[in-house]
């Protein structure tokens, strides 16, 4: 479901940006591409040497009706099954530097600095609240990288609202036509910013 352009940016932020003063993670992992891609540039990382379990992977790791049909057409799998062994395989290699959270992204807990935060759980606006409220406050100002990947579409509006409300705090570094945006972390989210967002969605007219 990823480009070659994005699993080419995933890679260099894991082997080229990546310092290992935080975590990365892996938000909507699906089957394991963006995953593999980020667990490969952690491997070729030469600056970073505590590699065990840096990437943490987040998914439902459930069919639903819309994967059914476009991935699991030929695959016993049902809607509502897991595949969470399929993702573990695509993975095998990499395994050990991946930590798995399989389950509702809304229902986990974080608490460690975030250094590369890849976006691609964000399909309702009450996860976009969780990511606000439980991740961003954990990203190290002027290193953190966020990457949107539904940016480039106009599906999930939330996640456009979310970022120009807090375009005083980022810088866009990067954008793929296929979906990604790239940004970095100008300065520190204050809480109540976030907090605040989430308790008072924009108006209309905002």
């Amino acid at each position: 479901m990823l480009s070659a352009e994005e699993l080419t940016l995933l890679y260099w932020c894991a082997s080229s940006y990546y310092s290992g003063l935080g975590e990365i993670v892996d938000a909507g992992c699906f089957l394991g591409g963006s995953t593999v891609a980020l667990a490969s540039g952690l491997r070729d990382n030469l600056k970073v040497a505590g590699k065990e379990r840096r990437i943490h992977s987040f998914d439902r790791f459930l069919v639903d009706h819309d994967t059914k049909q476009r991935f699991f057409q030929d695959s016993p799998l049902k809607v509502g099954d897991s595949f969470l062994s399929a993702y573990e395989h695509n993975i095998e290699k990499h395994r050990s530097h991946v930590e798995i959270y399989a389950g509702d992204i809304r229902s986990a807990a974080w608490n460690a600095p975030i250094e590369i935060l890849f976006l691609d759980v964000i399909k309702e606006s009450s996860i976009n609240d969780v990511i606000m409220t439980r991740f961003f406050p954990h990203l190290i100002p002027g290193i953190s990288l966020v990457i949107q990947q539904d940016y480039i579409h106009f599906a999930l509006p939330w996640i456009h609202i979310t970022m120009e409300r807090l375009a005083e705090y980022f810088e866009t570094l990067d954008y793929f036509r296929s979906g990604s945006a790239v940004y970095r972390l100008k300065r520190a989210l204050p809480a109540e910013t976030l907090e605040g967002f989430v308790a008072s969605p924009p108006s209309a007219d905002e």
